[in-house]
């Protein structure tokens, strides 16, 4: 029986007591992976301190962890783990051994088996349950990466900001960095034919759409080219709420969605379905270069990159916001750039800046085009930017372009 596991996680093997998981644990994972929990936690559910100290500091370091669980868990105790698994953005995995033909634990075996259904409810990524003796013999487990580990992803790459349904500056922007897009045919012959420098790819930030002229055309140019193995993408908040919306949901109407809606109803219905499972497929984040590049949406910070949590993805998709709205309506978001010191270049948009400036290793790429701003593109690993101006303005913002406030408290001279 294969296991599949993401190669970085919280591992929690879990046994009936008097079985012992010991035998599986150490022909899967190093001993350097392993902490064992042999009598449950403390009370109140509560991890001896050095098990919580390995714990945390293998998770910061972002490495495979495995909990040996000698004597099944309680719901309290399992939770634990499941809580300081996300304090490091990390999965949690389960994998429970209850082999009913182990004659020696029979009762074990029964009562561990009656907490499965309470088990697969839990915060869990995946519950495998390995129930003979000879599955648990001849089980293997395969580590792969995370969605968000591309670090085998190597450049040359074009990082192009919010389009925002711009279509003619997304082609003109292409243009100018060498590439050839070009759309033809309406209704179900619309198609796009698209050439890419040798060697290039194009990375898009996301808000594909919303607030411009033609959101449908630039979706199809960039499913064309991410199908083609031209480009790759990152969602963006407005992709998530049309994704919402083509989902079923009620979404407000606000934010520019309304044009994007309009546009979309005229389309084909497998078109809307091609559109709803290409954002639906995106990652919170790109981690490439060997560590060496990040893309997200809105930005991200150090401690999240390759990692997969729904706190991570709301970070990547809104950045650091307090929960509160300012003068103008609008989520008060924080200027979590200023706060970076990572050796790892980041490449976001979302906030609209007049010129695409360097600060601490990152670079917002949003220069407001769909505002009568530019659109911009930053080329890696040149470091070299490149914008043409909108055609004209198709939506009038609501707050001046400008990086977003600082975080209450903090310092730079901190």
């Amino acid at each position: 029986m294969k296991i599949t596991i993401p190669d970085f996680c919280l591992v929690v093997v879990i046994a009936a007591p008097g079985s012992g998981p010991s035998g599986f644990v150490r022909s899967q994972f190093g001993l350097s992976e392993v902490v064992s929990v042999e009598d449950g936690l403390l009370p109140g559910g509560v991890l001896p301190e050095s098990i919580e100290q390995f714990l945390d500091t293998r998770l910061q370091r972002r490495c495979l962890t495995v909990v040996e669980a000698r004597n099944a868990l309680q719901r309290d105790e399992r939770a634990m783990l499941i809580h300081i698994a996300k304090s490091h953005y990390a999965q949690t995995v389960a994998i429970v051994l209850a082999p009913e033909d182990d004659d020696q634990v029979v009762k074990q075996v029964q009562l561990l088996q009656r907490s499965l259904p309470q088990i697969s409810k839990e915060s869990f990524l995946d519950v495998h349950v390995l129930r003979s003796q000879e599955e648990i013999a001849n089980a293997c487990v395969e580590r792969v990466p995370t969605r968000t580990d591309n670090r085998g992803e190597h450049g040359p790459f074009d990082i192009i900001g919010d389009v925002h349904g711009c279509v003619d500056e997304l082609i003109g922007l292409m243009s100018k960095l060498g590439y050839t897009i070009e759309i033809t045919g309406g209704g179900r012959d619309r198609r796009v034919v698209s050439r890419t420098p040798a060697g290039r790819r194009a990375i898009f930030v996301g808000d594909l759409v919303d607030r411009g002229p033609a959101s449908p055309d630039v979706l199809r140019i960039v499913m064309h080219m991410v199908a083609q193995g031209q480009a790759l993408a990152v969602p963006g908040n407005h992709d998530v709420k049309l994704l919402r919306w083509l989902n079923g949901r009620n979404v407000k109407p606000g934010h520019g969605i309304a044009q994007t809606i309009s546009q979309l109803e005229v389309e084909q219905d497998e078109f809307r379905d091609e559109v709803r499972d290409f954002i639906d497929g995106l990652v919170s984040h790109l981690w490439l270069e060997n560590g060496r590049l990040t893309v997200a949406h809105a930005g991200i910070k150090e401690e999240m990159m390759g990692r997969v949590s729904g706190a991570v993805r709301e970070f990547c998709l809104y950045g650091e916001t307090s929960g509160e709205t300012d003068e103008f309506g609008l989520p008060i978001r924080y200027h979590w750039a200023a706060e970076y010191r990572g050796e790892t270049t980041i490449v976001y948009g979302h906030t609209p800046v007049p010129e695409a400036d360097w600060l601490n290793n990152t670079l917002c790429v949003d220069t407001g085009c769909v505002f009568g701003g530019k659109l911009t593109a930053l080329r890696w690993p040149e470091r070299q930017i490149v914008s043409i101006p909108a055609a004209r303005a198709y939506a009038t913002p609501i707050r001046p372009f400008a990086h977003p406030p600082l975080r209450p408290g903090y310092s730079p001279e901190a």
